[in-house]
């Protein structure tokens, strides 16, 4: 995987405010997943 195509994905190109936001928004939904899986 290339730099450029990381950054992409990753959401660097529209800055840190975004990508914070989207590291928090992937932390609760495996926070979430991981709690679901372990109530079954």
């Amino acid at each position: 995987m290339k730099a450029r195509e990381f950054k992409q994905l990753t959401g660097l190109n529209e800055g840190l405010a975004i990508k914070s936001t989207q590291v928090i928004t992937l932390i609760t939904t495996i926070i979430t997943c991981s709690y679901s899986l372990l109530s079954e």
